[in-house]
């Protein structure tokens, strides 16, 4: 996704997306490939919070 979409100039589509620790949604079939990483004991992060996240990309990306 460029940056147009939220005001700024076009750049290029990313090779890849790292998500750690983030309310990131901006999920579509056509994104790039995403890393999600959390701690099971983390205090910002709740594990379960991010594989409701991870479940709703697979279900976007498929």
């Amino acid at each position: 996704m460029a940056l147009i979409s939220f005001g700024g100039k076009y750049l290029p589509k990313p090779g890849a997306v790292v998500m750690q620790y983030t309310g990131h949604s901006d999920c579509t079939r056509n994104g790039p490939p995403t890393f999600v990483c959390v701690g099971e004991n983390d205090g910002i992060a709740s594990w379960h919070v991010m594989e409701r996240r991870i479940n709703i990309f697979k279900v976007t990306r498929s």
